[in-house]
């Protein structure tokens, strides 16, 4: 579990990375759990977008991504969720927490 401290370095460093996976039109799927799980194993941080046609909003899915993927809920900022998850691939750089 994260602290609040903790929360605001994540999200400040999260403030210029790019949206690198979405929850389209089919929802949450198999495949975009798959592709997102691999995503915080490369680099621990995560921005996911959530598209209009999904029918569901950020806060909607949030927590049902972070208790599939074993992840932790940093921020949701309208239709863009940020993610948490501690890598134990090797070589992966860690994302500073403090």
């Amino acid at each position: 579990m994260l602290t609040s401290k903790q929360r605001a370095v994540l999200m400040s460093q999260s403030h210029d990375l790019p949206t690198l996976a979405h929850i389209g039109k089919n929802g949450l799927n198999d495949a975009v759990l798959a592709e997102i799980s691999e995503l915080l194993d490369r680099r621990e941080l995560v921005k996911v977008g959530v598209l209009k046609n999904s029918g569901v909003t950020g806060k909607d899915v949030i927590n049902e991504v972070c208790a599939r993927l074993g992840a932790e809920p940093v921020h949701v900022i309208g239709s863009k969720l940020i993610l948490y998850r501690l890598s134990t691939l090797e070589g992966v750089e860690h994302v500073r927490l403090s």
